[in-house]
């Protein structure tokens, strides 16, 4: 009885804030609650759920070890991460969801703390060390951003989605697009070829990364007319590109950005350069939002003020299937192994034009007597124990000593 009151107390405050309508519906609300559940038992398990598993949780799932197994602990991991994720503390709401046991009423929380305030956001990403890091954006950024986007993307009838809403490109395209545009989502993550090549319609704009194009590349065999891409997390390689447009493709537009920037220029995927958004601006050493220098990841080259391309990263970040992967986090995981008494981690250089590169490792063993195919198995069990999927290594190379130039760097191998 005492949970009702104090939530009935809080509603009360509800109907005086009512008249400003939140940046996500029940809907929205509901996806992205769903999304980062799906995400924190990947942190947790080293596994992510099954696309056509997280599709089929409803409101009434329950979230504990007789649903998706969230223990006591693992709740109060996810009311943390959800709570910092939707701001439920600027409101004194973060508790309630402790009380709850479904994901719905997870959800119905959430929903009445935006009705009284839902000014900002924040992601979790992986910073330079591969430890998770907090982004806050503005959800103003966000909606300028997405107003120029709907220029980009006026004549749609349909979003297809393909990437998880949680994570800024997600949002931005899956989320706050569609509202713009008041267009349908569908949500694809579990369609298969034969769905690709029956359902994709025109006027369809399909949401991917470079690693999911690439999937969809080999999968697809012919586009119906008027269906447009997005991407974005990764360069898109310029082979990979074509091969879509010879799909039939009608454009894909590649946004330039960062979960710590957000978007900073868009350019279709026939044209070099990308061009900045206008409520940017470059004052020739910083692109500003608002007179406050952005964060950028990249080295870029400026062809105008409001022309550039990437230069390459500032750190040692990869792309991983769309996903920051940090070779020094991966190095540091593998060297607490007794196996490794060294180890460096690379970019595989084959199949980076269709979006699947992997890292690989050379390995120095502790023991160089040890048997190679047994240090594998070992080192294979190590990484899966310890590190995300799109962080193993899917090659163990083993030496006496580490692959350097005359120079004494680290070479390819």
């Amino acid at each position: 009885m005492m949970q009702n009151t104090a939530i009935q107390t809080k509603s009360m405050v509800i109907e005086e804030g009512a008249g400003i309508a939140p940046s996500f519906d029940s809907n929205d609300v509901f996806r992205l609650t769903a999304s980062l559940f799906a995400d924190e038992m990947a942190r947790r398990t080293k596994r992510a759920p099954a696309a056509h598993d997280q599709l089929s949780w409803t409101r009434e799932t329950l979230i504990d070890e007789d649903g998706l197994g969230f223990d006591s602990l693992a709740r109060l991991d996810a009311a943390i991460r959800i709570n910092r994720f939707f701001h439920l503390h600027e409101v004194g709401f973060e508790d309630y969801l402790l009380l709850e046991k479904t994901l719905g009423g997870w959800c119905a929380i959430i929903e009445r703390s935006l009705v009284i305030r839902h000014e900002r956001v924040t992601f979790q990403t992986s910073g330079s060390t591969g430890k998770p890091k907090e982004v806050e954006h503005v959800l103003a950024d966000l909606h300028a951003e997405i107003g120029l986007q709907a220029d980009l993307f006026a004549n749609r009838r349909r979003i297809v989605a393909l990437v998880p809403p949680h994570h800024i490109f997600g949002l931005l395209t899956t989320v706050l697009l569609p509202k713009a545009l008041n267009l349908p989502i569908v949500d694809a993550r579990a369609w298969g070829p034969g769905a690709w090549n029956r359902d994709l319609a025109p006027g369809d704009l399909v949401v991917a990364t470079p690693f999911l194009w690439g999937v969809l590349e080999r999968g697809l065999r012919t586009l119906p007319n008027d269906v447009m891409g997005v991407t974005s997390t990764a360069p898109m390689s310029g082979a990979l590109a074509t091969a879509l447009i010879e799909r039939g493709l009608s454009d894909l537009i590649e946004l330039y950005g960062s979960s710590e920037t957000a978007g900073v220029g868009h350019r279709s995927v026939r044209e070099q350069a990308f061009t900045l958004f206008r409520h940017l601006s470059f004052d020739g050493t910083s692109v500003l939002r608002d007179g406050v220098p952005l964060p950028l990841q990249d080295h870029l080259d400026w062809h105008s003020s409001d022309s550039f391309t990437p230069a390459g990263r500032k750190d040692r970040a990869f792309q991983v299937g769309g996903v920051n992967v940090h070779p020094d986090h991966v190095e540091d995981v593998l060297r607490r192994s007794p196996l490794v008494a060294d180890c460096a981690v690379r970019l595989s250089n084959d199949g980076q034009d269709d979006g699947r590169g992997r890292l690989r490792a050379f390995i120095v063993l502790s023991e160089q007597d040890s048997d190679k195919d047994s240090a594998r198995d070992g080192l294979d069990a190590h990484c899966r124990a310890h590190l995300q999927a799109v962080e193993r290594p899917c090659e163990f190379s083993i030496g006496a000593v580490l692959p350097r130039d005359s120079h004494g760097k680290l070479r390819d191998w």
